[in-house]
């Protein structure tokens, strides 16, 4: 993976009446990050939040600090954790070849519409592309979100059906 501290970062200006960034560090998720990403996921609804409390919330959480496959980047605002992007990345049976998968993805609704959610996508393309993956796939049923998504040219859509059991 690459260095994530010279990865590049969004020039923002506070022309949206916004708040003007300094620089946003994108990092691997850490254990002490674990309030801050729990609390981003409750602002996506009530389908996203869970107790903090819960052992169950927890484990969940650790898998993406020890699970081989499963990956997490944080964009830091200084001390502050403004957007969190959760990921796996698992072989496929052609040897060689692997399929990323987006889990989650989150950005504190004061920093939104600053292309913080764009630098977190680029920096796990950007790994899954180093690993060989060639598909990353995200589930998504927001339309701001889906235009988020078709924005990236390093994206293309193929077509995906999901469904709820």
């Amino acid at each position: 993976m690459p260095e994530l501290s010279s990865m590049p970062r969004p020039e923002v200006t506070a022309d949206s009446g916004k708040p003007v960034l300094g620089a946003i560090a994108i990092t691997r998720l850490r254990e002490s990050d674990y309030r801050a990403v729990v609390e981003l996921f409750r602002h996506l609804g009530p389908k996203y939040s869970c107790d903090l409390n819960d052992p169950r919330t927890k484990s969940t959480f650790d898998l993406y600090l020890a699970d081989e496959r499963k990956h997490g980047l944080v964009a830091r605002l200084g001390d502050r954790i403004v957007g969190v992007i959760l990921y796996e990345i698992t072989p496929v049976l052609s040897i060689g070849f692997s399929h990323g998968r987006n889990d989650g993805l989150a950005v504190d609704p004061e920093f939104r519409g600053l292309g913080i959610a764009k630098l977190l996508l680029r920096s796990v393309l950007s790994h899954c592309r180093e690993v060989g993956a060639t598909t990353y796939m995200v589930k998504a049923s927001n339309p701001k979100v889906i235009s988020l998504y078709r924005s990236m040219p390093d994206l293309v859509e193929r077509g995906i059906y999901f469904y709820t059991i």
